[in-house]
């Protein structure tokens, strides 16, 4: 027995199921299992609608999605053939990765869009009422369909993949994922075939590969230019040329990372339910492995797994979303992955990288005379036997050796001792951290300062250090009872210094240095330094010269918007003389118990000693007893060891006592934790709770050695467990909803589980969802804090407005809508190098570097207030008025060619929608885009800090010249020669960002060129204190 076809909008989670039709299968007498295939997608992921009514009697329908649909199976109950409405099946919907083994062949490319035939006109008029009931995106009317040209058969699809595995590997990569991204169909890349070869022919692979990466962002925005001239390309060969253009060797410099050993060029997979998107490589901090084989770095892999969206997995409660999981990504890290052509097995992961989902694989290759894979590199990292009956904890050991760390210095085993820790009733005061001389930390400090490209620049040595050494790791050192009303004070007050940053330059610098925004392009100085230079914003009054900038406006607008996002939906509020530090311990057992001292040292002003009872603290806060009161002593007196080493921005804890401190503090240690140490006594609590003591987590033990393919197999299991965040949520859910608060029992039992959830990644034992306390109120309700960026959509009854504190706050800030607007300056960019905009830019520029090199300077750049405020300055050093040299001008040029395409990379790279970033977005380091998974924004963000961070630095590098080069040295001697070529050569790059200011990437190269000659002026002034000429 079979039933038909059907489509369904499913109200309560906003859905649309399509069934494939169904067979019923006997299970009793007239009871059966009726088994679909059905395509489940939500109403928010359909992009657009079009109607075909040429078929007479049949009309159509045509989805398009933003990312592919969910194929699933569904099983139900039936009664002599009728499906029982509530047959309450565990498991009664299964996620599949395709319908069939055909299915699955092609899912990966045709699968955002679908075709649905109605059987008939009344009910193509049915779901054109459920369609505007359900606001569906408008309508457009299609003609037929074009006959099919069968570009995903499986003939096509084996022919382009064995000329693809034929490629050089590099090479190869790039034409897989033009494929798999979706950026050309395989015809069209067939048709490109041989222009690719001739290129690789003439340019060789490593070039090759690069005009392919930068080839991808053309070819996505071919058809999008909403003003195109003739210039534009037209077809999908003129974005080839254009990227063979941008591809310069000053370009490919740009990209080398052969001399930076703290990073390295990653190529990255994301494994869908139905797709592998390639992407990369990007610069990537490495580790102790890829720095041990840095010529083959191209074999290893970092894979991801995420749903459709490219979002953490998510599951309604009656899919079994966790067979899938065990399927697919079990299945994945079993097998040999294919990628291009060449085959990689799983290697290992790191602790960081696991929370994001997301492992290491590797291919086999050949270094110093021997093979290396995937087995012999675990192997190669030490001697794990002890732990091979524990997955988890052998994967956690594991992963230290792939956590992404500076390289240090070389330490001879004579200079390494073991130390005893100090321990007293069960409770380890020193765990995770231990000692290290002031020598070494200070050449530590210069060897991470002067590496070639190193953009730290430390205002005192630091005092302690997190590390990784010899599987070792950890730190080597020399809301309860408090008023609604404190909390909405102190958010007021952070309000309002976010408006105001708007006002003043030096404001605005300030804040964007608080908060940690800008800093690729060092803003915060660069504006610290316009203001001493008397340069101030458009209205800011006393500032001789205003700046009349709209982009500048317009970016300082997303970052007021990133810090008040988090404001209102995480709660994070500034608090004024209180600090986030690295925890130490005190190993001369000078403090007395519960004592702590705390200096406090900010640039250029005087040390500060905490002293008097403070609150100290540690995230995730969620126990009662997870805060707790010690006494700072203030300034260290003349017989301590605290007079001589003052652990400047550490929290010292005492090493006596009954039990640590830290280990109170929602369960820390000090291999690198922060503590919130807070002065603020408005946020002192009535009352201190004791600290939570929870029993030891149990560790999964298999009774046998452990095999790889168990590692496999815990890693889809704590994506299947990863649930610290649920549980988090649902504390805070429970709190708000009873009278009781945070002392509820419910959430006294939730805080034991985020314990036992924190411990997973390491004992193997995960929280069972069964064990989580349920919601209180009817229907599951929850507060409208929790509804996220998003909001509540369609299910907006089932919020609730919260009286609590987190509720007043939340409902305190508006937003502007940051991502209408970053919408909008991505449509603007969206016409590329043609664009009418940017060639009569090209144009102008073309007239003023020819001015430029006879008569001095253009207009545009001498007018500019930025210029105006420089010329004094400048001229001090350099001939700031004449025509600078025609090589400085032409390389000034090239530099921002390379720079802009690699821009254009980083701004389709990063994005969380369709639309490119921004160059405001990526001047600032933010993304403004919503998402209903703000982690995955995070992540997302510090990758493109990351990528923007490279770029910036190997620009500057360009700029500074033989300065960078003969920076790696191990002493204090500074390198002066030659500053006055590198302030010309920056002064060069400023007139160029200033003629190309209204093209992409123009405004955030001005930036760059004013942080190298602001770098270069300070370079000078201290050469000149030093009287060295």
């Amino acid at each position: 027995m079979t039933s038909p076809p059907c489509l369904a909008f499913q109200e309560e989670t906003n859905e649309i199921w399509i069934s494939m039709g169904g067979s019923v299968h006997d299970l009793l007498g007239d009871i059966g299992a009726l088994i679909s295939d059905v395509i489940v997608f939500r109403f928010s992921r359909i992009e657009s609608l079009a109607y075909d009514t040429s078929n007479g009697p049949e009309p159509a329908i045509l989805f398009s999605f933003q990312t592919a649909p969910a194929f699933e199976r569904h099983r139900t109950l039936s009664l002599a053939g009728q499906a029982l409405p509530s047959s309450d099946i565990q498991g009664q919907r299964s996620r599949l990765i395709a319908f069939s083994s055909s299915h699955e062949v092609s899912a990966p490319y045709t699968s955002l869009a679908l075709r649905v035939v109605c059987r008939s006109r009344g009910d193509f008029a049915e779901f054109r009422r459920m369609a505007e009931v359900a606001s569906l995106p408008p309508a457009t009317e299609l003609g037929p369909p074009p006959p099919s040209r069968r570009l995903f058969a499986d003939n096509a699809l084996e022919r382009i993949n064995r000329w693809i595995a034929r490629l050089p590997y590099v090479v190869a990569f790039q034409a897989l994922a033009i494929l798999n991204n979706l950026h050309l169909d395989p015809l069209e890349l067939w048709e490109l075939r041989p222009h690719i070869m001739s290129i690789l022919n003439e340019n060789g692979p490593t070039r090759t590969s690069e005009i392919l990466r930068l080839f991808g962002p053309h070819v996505k925005m071919l058809g999008w230019e909403e003003d195109k001239d003739e210039d534009s390309p037209q077809t999908i060969a003129d974005c080839l040329r254009k990227a063979t253009k941008d591809a310069t060797p000053l370009h490919m410099a740009l990209r080398d990372q052969s001399k930076n050993p703290g990073w390295f060029n990653c190529h990255h997979v994301t494994i869908t339910p139905t797709r592998m998107v390639l992407d990369g490589p990007y610069p990537d901090q490495s580790n102790r492995v890829l720095r041990r084989f840095p010529n083959h770095h191209d074999h290893f892999l970092r894979v991801n797994f995420t749903d459709e969206d490219l979002l953490d997995f998510r599951w309604d409660r009656d899919v079994d979303g966790a067979q899938f999981v065990r399927d697919r990504v079990g299945g994945v890290l079993k097998r040999e992955l294919v990628v291009a052509g060449r085959g990689f097995k799983f290697l290992a992961y790191s602790s960081s990288a696991l929370k994001e989902h997301a492992v290491w694989f590797c291919a086999e290759f050949v270094e110093g005379g021997k093979e290396w894979n995937a087995e012999t590199i675990r192997q190669s990292l030490g001697d794990f036997s002890h732990l091979e009956r524990y997955p988890a904890r052998y994967g956690a050991r594991m992963s230290q050796a792939f956590t992404a760390t500076e390289p240090g210095i070389i330490l001879p085993v004579d200079e390494i001792s073991m130390a005893d820790d100090i321990e007293r009733n069960g409770s380890n005061f020193t765990d995770g951290i231990g000692d290290i001389s002031r020598d070494l930390a200070k050449r530590i400090s210069r060897r991470l300062q002067r590496r070639p490209g190193s953009k730290k620049r430390f205002y005192l040595d630091p005092s302690a250090y997190q590390f990784r050494m010899d599987g070792f790791k950890g730190m080597v050192a020399q809301t309860l009872g408090v008023p609604a009303k404190v909390f909405i004070k102190l958010q007021d007050e952070a309000v309002h210094e976010v408006e105001e940053a708007t006002q003043t330059l030096a404001k605005c610098s300030n804040f964007l240095d608080i908060h940690g925004i800008g800093t690729s392009y060092r803003l915060s100085s660069v504006m610290l330094n316009l203001r001493k230079l008397k340069v101030g914003l458009q209205s800011e009054v006393g500032a001789p010269l205003n700046l009349n900038d709209p982009f500048l406006d317009r970016a300082i607008e997303f970052a007021a918007n990133h810090v008040l996002r988090v404001m209102k939906h995480k709660a994070r509020i500034p608090v004024k003389g209180s600090y986030t530090l690295v925890g130490v311990v005190d190993v001369h057992g000078w403090l007395k118990a519960n004592e702590v001292f705390v200096c406090i040292q900010k640039r250029d002003e005087r040390p500060e000693y905490i002293r008097g009872r403070v609150l100290v603290t540690r995230s995730p806060q969620v126990h009662p007893g997870d805060v707790q009161f010690v006494e700072a002593i203030g300034h260290p007196p003349p017989n301590s060891p605290f007079a001589e080493e003052k652990f400047p921005n550490c929290v010292v804890f005492s090493s006596l006592g009954e039990r640590s401190i830290p280990s109170m503090l929602s369960g820390g240690d000090l291999d690198g934790d922060e503590y919130n140490v807070i002065v603020y006594p408005d946020l002192f609590p009535k009352e201190i709770h004791p600290p939570a003591e929870y029993p030891q987590a149990i560790i999964k033990d298999l009774g046998r050695p452990c095999t790889i393919d168990d590692l496999a197999d815990w890693v889809a299991e704590y994506i299947n467990s990863d649930i610290l965040g649920f549980v988090a949520d649902q504390f805070l859910h429970l709190a708000d909803q009873s009278p009781l608060m945070a002392l509820d029992p419910d959430c006294i039992k939730l805080a034991e589980l985020a314990s036992k959830a924190v411990d997973f990644a390491k004992s193997g034992t995960p929280v069972s969802r069964a064990d989580i306390p349920r919601l209180r109120f009817p229907t599951y309700q929850k507060p409208d804090w929790s509804a996220g960026e998003v909001g509540p959509g369609r299910n907006g009854r089932l919020v609730y407005k919260s009286n609590r504190a987190i509720g007043q706050l939340f409902r305190r800030i508006d937003l502007n809508d940051a991502e209408r607007l970053a919408a909008r300056q991505a449509k603007r960019q969206r016409g590329g190098p043609g664009h009418k905009a940017e060639k009569k830019a090209e144009e102008k520029l073309e007239r003023a570097m020819r001015n430029l090199t006879i008569t001095g300077p253009a207009r545009d750049v001498m007018c500019h207030p930025i210029s105006l405020a420089l010329l004094p300055v400048l001229r001090r050093h350099i001939d700031a008025d004449s025509a600078i040299p025609v090589d400085l001008t032409t390389v000034a040029r090239k530099q921002f060619d390379a720079y802009v395409s690699e821009l254009r990379f980083i701004a389709n790279s990063n994005t969380i929608t369709w639309d490119p970033l921004t160059e405001e977005e990526i001047l600032m380091g933010t993304i403004a885009s919503k998402t209903s998974q703000p982690r995955k924004r995070t992540s997302m963000m510090a990758r493109l800090r990351n990528q923007t961070d490279e770029l910036v630095k190997r620009i500057r590098l360009e700029l500074a010249g033989e300065q960078a080069d003969k920076s790696d040295v191990d002493s204090d001697e500074e390198i002066d020669d030659d500053l006055e070529d590198w302030l010309l050569r920056s002064w060069a790059a400023w007139q160029v960002s200033v003629l190309r200011g209204e093209t992409f990437g123009g405004k955030s190269f001005g930036f760059l060129a004013l942080g190298s000659i602001f770098e270069c002026l300070k370079a000078i002034e201290d050469r000149d204190e030093r009287g060295s000429y």
